[in-house]
């Protein structure tokens, strides 16, 4: 990997262009904020953003933008290869991830990453969003299905506490928001509906 994105990038400070890496693998799942990443890497917005275009190229990470309506929020940085992120944060075992603060963002980009996949070989750009609001509200993932927007929650538990659905719920109950219903991914393995959500588990075929 850091021979093919040197190739691309010509990196020559690979101490720093490791670091940078890292930093930004402890960024998965979250909203991307150039400034502050920069800082901690101690090079420029524009060299972040070079190198956060060389992951893009590489597949290796993805940004989802925030929905139009939502135009003024960051995107949200994901790493597409999650056993690379895992690698990154020095999580090594299912053990550790088990106990780790970034799991929920860990297994968050393991869902996008699975609908990039799948758009992909559908050979269709993933129409793949976030939405927050001032508020802290939020939306993992918001698809756009071109009559409608499908909600998208990630939960890494193997169970669904009761709260589960109340954010896809509140956000579909909003007066301008014509879309119903929606979709949790958890780390459990059954389907079933609750509360007018459909959950999913983590793999194909549950």
């Amino acid at each position: 990997m850091e021979r093919d994105l040197r190739e691309v990038e010509r990196v020559s400070d690979l101490p720093t262009f490791e670091n940078f890496i890292r930093l930004a693998a402890a960024r998965t799942g979250q909203e991307l904020n150039l400034s502050a990443l920069a800082n901690d890497v101690g090079v420029t917005q524009q060299t972040v953003r070079r190198w956060l275009n060389a992951l893009q190229i590489g597949f290796l990470v993805t940004t989802l933008p925030p929905h139009f309506a939502n135009y003024r929020k960051r995107p949200r940085l994901h790493f597409l290869d999650t056993g690379l992120a895992c690698y990154l944060l020095g999580i090594r075992d299912a053990g550790t991830l088990e106990r780790h603060p970034l799991r929920g963002s860990v297994f968050e980009s393991f869902v996008v990453a699975e609908l990039v996949k799948h758009f992909t070989a559908v050979r269709r750009d993933a129409p793949l969003y976030h939405w927050r609001d001032a508020t802290g509200h939020e939306i993992d993932v918001l698809i756009d299905a071109g009559d409608r927007l499908i909600p998208v929650e990630a939960k890494s538990g193997s169970t669904i506490a009761a709260t589960a659905c109340d954010t896809i719920n509140w956000w579909t109950s909003l007066p301008e928001n014509p879309n119903r219903g929606g979709v949790i991914v958890h780390g459990g393995d059954r389907s079933f509906d609750f509360k007018g959500v459909r959950v999913l588990p983590w793999f194909i075929g549950g």
